[in-house]
Formats: C-alpha cells, structure tokens, sequence
C-alpha cells in the first residue's frame, strides 16, 4: 500500500507475525473462463499521524497490479485495528486468524484461500 511507502509498518504480534494476508479465490465452474479473484489486507501503523490503518484491496488477479479495488480504515486504538482484522479474516477464508500458529489452515467451500506468509526475518523482528 500507498502507506508503507510514507514511512508506515505492518504491525506485527508479540510472536513477530505480520498483520498481513494474501488471498485468492478459484472457481473454475464459475462463466465460461472461471472466477480467479485475489484479496489482500494489511494492518499497517503509521508512526507519524500515530493511526493504524486497515487496508485491503482486491479485484481480479489481472486487476491486482494494475487497478484493484481499496479501502483503507483508520483506527486510533491498535487493539480495535487487530480485532477488524482477525473479523475480516475470518469473513474471508472461514479460518481464525489468530488460531493458525498452532492450527492448519482449513480450506471451506466458496470461501478465499491463505498464501501463507514466510516467518518474519530477522530484521523485521528488530524493527518491531
């Protein structure tokens, strides 16, 4: 996002796990081409404004470099910013965000599928 160019982070937990989730969703029943449709959310701070903001974005996979859909959500209170979050998550894909450390991902019918995130690096858990 727009956000992370200007100086803003993704927040991270105490685990140093991102705030942030990519999504797709394949349908190949759907139309005569079949429905390929990505879904991306963030939960960045921006240490400036001292706001946390929800971005999420989606569209067509050939819409997502080019012209996505966006929202972002501005929250003054980091605990209110990682509980939309997990809602949306969980809207999205079915799954708990917060239970997948220590559970698998479940795929659920007619709903997004996680590419899961890689470990935090090691420079991204000292920025924390």
């Amino acid at each position: 996002s727009g956000l992370r160019d200007k100086g803003g982070r993704v927040v991270a937990d105490a685990d140093g796990r991102l705030y942030h989730a990519v999504l797709h969703k394949v349908d190949l029943r759907y139309g005569e081409y079949g429905l390929y449709v990505a879904y991306h959310l963030q939960l960045l701070h921006n240490p400036v404004s001292d706001l946390y903001v929800l971005y999420t974005s989606w569209g067509g996979i050939w819409d997502m470099q080019c012209n996505p859909q966006r929202q972002t959500t501005p929250f003054t209170d980091m605990g209110l910013a990682v509980k939309e979050f997990r809602k949306v998550f969980l809207s999205k894909t079915g799954n708990k965000w917060e239970a997948l450390p220590t559970e698998p991902f479940e795929k659920k019918p007619k709903k997004y599928q996680w590419i899961q995130n890689p470990p935090p690096t090691r420079e991204q858990k000292l920025r924390r």
